[in-house]
């Protein structure tokens, strides 16, 4: 038994001490990995750039500038020119900085916008009121440039057609008859069809008969009018009626009178066709305009028509809102009423000016007229009358409209009752002198000192020649950006150092841990080797003493 048991000793002792061996292979195959490891991190971080910090001289140029006695100017630029000049040299790009009366508008916060009396609160817009009014103030001016497009597209039309109105002799074939209809008109029978129809049905010009057609047969018979078609016509109809109510009547109206219209656009003198009546060997006249001027009639009647129903809007809440606007704070509001003084139209006239070229919508713009007859680069504008206030705020005179004013009022609901608080903010508008670079590019004449640097410039819209200051500048923007530039790469530099840092560390953490382990188990093994040693001793002494009792 003493020997069965030291042998099993010494094998459980033979694979122990293999396995730690083992073991320590593992760890030192691992620590070479992490050696790798903290090898590729110091490598990249010998690879790393070092940021530089910008130098000052690379952002210093040269500078030309000249004044022409009212305005100091910088060249920004310039170039030769790509064909030979034998007056100019170069294309020049300089500016000048000058004061430019320039309109503004502006918002104010908390206005307190008031309104009249407040003991008669019928006097005050309902919010539906004042948002309808807002929103027809905002079309006015475009229902406005419609109406003066299409009479000018009406007018090139006539220019155009100066016969367009089309005249046709009916009547006096076999078998032709006329007779009375439930239109109050007449109805031509043609039975041969030689006119283009074999029945033409002809009708008072009444609402009964042409309802919705009513705006473009104004717009016809105002064509009519403006031919002299039936000029005497209309003068023997007033001649015949010289007391009320068909005395007053406008020509529209005698025409209407006078007048008999189908559903095709013809018309005839009533008079004319109430005669083949009697006699069909008679004939009458048909009128008709042509298509094109006739469409363009409708337009111009349909435009008016839009602009006049957006217009009773906004004169139906100024007359029944007009003592109303009152302050804005403690600002007393003045409505402008024509004539305008110089200033307020020389204030007034560039804010509108300025708002239409940068396509800045306000409410302003839309108590102004353009006449469409003006270049679009040179508008002229025209003051509808009222509806602009003006207050001072601060010792300064702004401008405001009633559009403006009741859309910060309305809002005034927090708390309910309460009309002062909780105002929208309130469009305002002036018009003042700021500073603005005025830049021009022309052809020059740059002549040099003979040393690289130019002396003197003289351009294609000056006969003067001027003498150039030259200086040396830093570009401060491009400067600045990449200083900027600059302290965001040291930022990522150290960051990445940082980082490379971090994880190094990581790696040697993990190094010492297996480190303390490999020398843990070098303990064991050397442990394990006495042990083997002792072990392997008794094993000797044991056969030793077996076979010496055997042997003997």
């Amino acid at each position: 038994m003493g020997m069965a048991a030291s042998q099993a000793r010494y094998l459980s002792l033979v694979a122990r001490k293999t396995n730690v061996e083992w073991e320590g292979q593992q760890i030192n195959q691992s620590r070479t990995a992490l050696a790798n490891k903290t090898a590729a991190l110091f490598n990249q971080m010998l690879g790393m750039q070092v940021p530089d910090c910008p130098d000052c001289t690379d952002f210093t140029n040269v500078q030309y500038s000249f004044t022409d006695g009212l305005n100091a100017s910088v060249i920004d630029k310039y170039y030769q020119l790509s064909s030979p000049d034998p007056e100019y040299n170069y294309v020049v790009t300089h500016h000048y900085n000058t004061n430019v009366y320039t309109g503004s508008v502006k918002k104010l916060n908390d206005p307190q916008v008031s309104f009249g009396d407040r003991n008669y609160v019928e006097n005050f817009p309902a919010r539906i009121e004042t948002e309808q009014y807002a929103d027809a103030v905002n079309s006015r001016r475009h229902l406005y440039k419609e109406w003066q497009v299409a009479t000018l597209q009406l007018k090139n039309d006539k220019a155009e057609n100066p016969d367009y109105i089309t005249k046709q002799a009916l009547g006096g074939g076999q078998g032709d008859k006329t007779i009375a209809n439930d239109y109050d008109g007449y109805t031509y029978d043609d039975s041969d069809g030689e006119s283009g129809k074999l029945s033409w049905v002809f009708k008072k010009i009444s609402d009964a008969n042409f309802e919705n057609d009513m705006s473009l047969i104004d717009g016809e018979l105002q064509a009519f009018l403006d031919t002299d078609t039936f000029k005497d016509e209309i003068a023997t109809y007033r001649t015949a009626h010289t007391t009320p109510p068909e005395s007053d009547y406008t020509d529209i109206q005698v025409l209407k009178e006078i007048l008999l219209r189908d559903d095709d656009g013809n018309y005839c003198r009533k008079d004319k066709i109430a005669a083949t009546v009697a006699d069909a060997t008679k004939k009458f006249s048909i009128y008709n305009i042509e298509d094109s001027v006739a469409h363009s009639e409708k337009v111009v009647a349909d435009a008016k028509k839009a602009y006049d129903d957006n217009e009773a809007i906004i004169n139906h809440f100024h007359e029944t809102y007009r003592i109303n606007p009152k302050y804005v704070g403690n600002c007393e509001l003045t409505e402008l009423t024509p004539p305008l003084t110089d200033d307020e139209w020389a204030e007034l006239s560039q804010c509108v000016k300025d708002f239409d070229n940068n396509s800045y919508n306000t409410f302003l713009q839309e108590y102004f007229d353009i006449d469409p007859d003006t270049p679009d680069y040179f508008p002229q504008y025209t003051y509808r009358g009222d509806g602009v206030f003006k207050f001072t705020l601060n010792g300064v005179t702004q401008y405001t409209t009633m559009a403006d004013l009741a859309m910060s009022y309305i809002n005034a609901n927090d708390p309910p009752g309460n009309d002062i608080d909780s105002q929208y903010k309130l469009e305002y508008y002036n018009a003042s002198y700021i500073e603005t670079p005025i830049e021009k590019t022309e052809r020059a004449l740059l002549e040099t000192d003979g040393q690289g640097r130019f002396k003197s410039v003289r351009f294609e819209d000056d006969s003067v020649t001027y003498t150039l200051n030259c200086e040396t500048k830093v570009n401060e923007e491009a400067y600045n950006d990449a200083m900027n530039q600059y302290y965001h790469d040291v930022y990522l530099y150290e960051k990445a150092i940082a980082d490379i840092n971090a994880k190094t560390e990581i790696i040697q953490n993990q190094d010492r841990t297996l480190e303390l382990r490999l020398k843990q188990l070098d303990t064991e093994q050397s442990a394990l080797s006495n042990e083997i040693d002792a072990v392997k001793k008794v094993l000797k002494d044991n056969i030793e003493k077996s076979f010496k009792t055997f042997g003997e």
